[in-house]
């Protein structure tokens, strides 16, 4: 609810100065018409500057309110996925994640814990990815190229289209995982298990 104020001057003082300025009893006329003027401007400025305020400060009180009832503006809070990342690069762990579009190049995240996450369009090239456990990620468009994938549980994983070329993907768990249309060339894949996997067309 808002409040009217109001906010006068007060016209004994003015009169007073009026007065007191007054060079002779003929010009009183004069500036009692003048300090009337001058007051009823006074008076009428403040007012619309406080009413001003008061719309302003009741604006940001109603978009203050709409903020805690329905959520603030996604600006305002943090990024999910930046929030994940740093988790991941903190302990190791992110299982579950949301991690697309995300630059991992050349990290070390051996023996990292990426069981189905969502890796898709990812940077993954030159990271160390030795041992890290990723059954069910969702490796999609994911750029894996010279990086170090070796035994790595990659069980069930989604790497359609995935960059791979020039990985070292020795000794990892292949079986059941989407490689269709993934790039294995000059790839190491000696002791892989592919049991299951759908290969490229090419590999075929």
């Amino acid at each position: 609810m808002k409040t009217s104020i109001k906010l006068l001057v007060p016209v004994t003082l003015i009169t007073s100065l009026l007065g007191f300025i007054a060079p002779a009893p003929a010009q009183a006329g004069f500036f009692d018409g003048l300090g009337t003027f001058v007051r009823d401007r006074i008076n009428e400025t403040v007012r619309g500057g406080i009413d001003d305020v008061i719309d302003h400060a009741d604006q940001e009180f109603d978009e203050a309110t709409d903020c805690v009832v329905d959520g603030c503006p996604s600006s305002s809070q943090p990024d999910p996925i930046q929030e994940a990342l740093q988790q991941l690069l903190r302990t190791k762990e992110c299982s579950g994640c949301n991690l697309s579009g995300t630059n991992l190049r050349g990290k070390d995240l051996s023996n990292v814990d990426l069981g189905g996450a969502n890796l898709s369009g990812a940077d993954l090239s030159g990271a160390n990815l030795s041992g890290a456990y990723m059954r069910n990620s969702n490796l999609s468009n994911t750029d894996l190229s010279q990086s170090n994938l070796s035994n790595a549980n990659l069980k069930q994983a989604d790497l359609n289209n995935a960059d791979l070329h020039q990985a070292n993907l020795s000794n990892a768990d292949l079986s059941r995982a989407n490689l269709n249309g993934a790039d294995l060339s000059n790839a190491q894949m000696g002791g892989a298990d592919l049991r299951g996997a759908t290969m490229p067309d090419e590999q075929l």
